[in-house]
């Protein structure tokens, strides 16, 4: 495995992390966003 160098081995954890973090965001404001029971008593 020549091919990992130091460098390749930090952006891929990078990557990885970037990643992670997004898909954090994207579902906290999915959550955030949702409706909740309280706006549903119209009925």
């Amino acid at each position: 495995m020549e091919f990992m160098t130091r460098e390749l081995w930090d952006a891929l954890i990078i990557g990885i992390i970037i990643i992670g973090l997004i898909l954090a965001f994207l579902r906290l404001r999915a959550d955030l966003t949702r409706p909740t029971d309280d706006d549903q008593q119209g009925d």
